[in-house]
């Protein structure tokens, strides 16, 4: 397959998961009108990657949908979405409490393939997307431009390649009773309810596998083994804060950064505001402060 001549540029997308999917979308949004965008995913469905993939309605996203919509400018897009959802599906699919509304992460995977078949529909971005159910397994440079090959034999060249491969699955353990992978189908099933289970890690994914067994009917004691002993902690109620302050100052380590996210909540304690309506101030802003981190900064944050 060989890209299509013209000014325009082409741009390949590899994963279409949650990432590549809203990434294809905005590209198409954004875009020069003769450029376009080739999203590639060996998977059949789109928007859902590891994190959205599961059927599980007790799995619920970990932030509340008022802060999940996938475009920027419309934070309540996911609510309205859920409003038009018939009542019963609504209200399976959307948890609401005093700290907001948490969706289904099943369901909010088809929120990104709707908003993907949504652009589609508009006529206007149809036919400058291409869609590959495939999978990249080289890419090399020529020159100014990307020379991309696939499992299925393809071939494209590409000006601008983006890699939205997500998160890579564990490498396999060769150890009998060891589950390698949670997020296989048959990782929980083939636990005996009746022998005790060790979960190693005590963060989100171990909230997932305890639902997962108590909901198939777990009968003996689940021993969690973690490093700082610490769980995750509920969501409480977090109003929009909307005078977040972080000049090119703040923004030059990540030093100065963290200097300055504890003087914006203390900013915001005084005003009558917790610490949760700051970071989720943060939020829209993300991408930014990371590009603007130093290699070193990035690799000392994540250590």
């Amino acid at each position: 397959m060989a890209a299509r001549s013209g000014a325009g540029r082409t741009v390949a997308v590899i994963g279409g998961g949650f990432s590549g999917t809203i990434c294809a979308i905005h590209l198409l949004q954004h875009l020069r009108g003769d450029d376009r965008v080739v999203l590639i995913e060996r998977e059949r469905q789109l928007g859902r990657g590891v994190a959205f993939a599961t059927a599980e309605p007790s799995h619920l996203l970990n932030v509340r949908a008022e802060n999940m919509s996938a475009f920027p400018d419309e934070p309540l897009h996911l609510l309205r979405w859920l409003d038009r959802l018939p009542a019963d599906e609504r209200r399976q699919g959307a948890k609401a409490g005093a700290a907001g509304t948490f969706v289904q992460r099943g369901l909010y995977g088809r929120y990104v393939r709707d908003q993907l078949a949504a652009v589609l529909r508009a006529g206007r971005h149809a036919d400058r997307l291409t869609i590959l159910n495939d999978q990249a397994t080289r890419l090399v440079r020529h020159g100014s431009r990307w020379h991309l090959a696939t499992r299925n034999g393809r071939s494209l060249e590409t000006d601008i390649a983006v890699l939205a491969t997500g998160n890579f699955p564990p490498a396999p353990l060769p150890y009998a009773g060891c589950v390698d992978n949670p997020w296989q189908p048959e990782a929980v099933e083939e636990i005996d309810r009746d022998h005790p289970v060790l979960l190693l890690g005590s963060g989100l994914t171990m909230i997932d596998v305890v639902l997962r067994l108590v909901d198939r009917g777990f009968r003996s004691t689940v021993h969690v083994l973690s490093r700082r002993g610490l769980l995750p902690r509920t969501h409480a109620p977090a109003p929009v804060y909307a005078d977040l302050l972080l000049d090119a100052e703040d923004r030059r380590s990540l030093v100065s950064l963290t200097r300055a996210v504890r003087r914006e909540i203390t900013r915001a304690e005084i005003a009558g505001f917790g610490w949760r309506s700051v970071i989720d101030a943060l939020r829209p802003h993300s991408q930014l402060l990371w590009q603007e981190l130093s290699p070193a900064d990035r690799r000392r944050f994540v250590r």
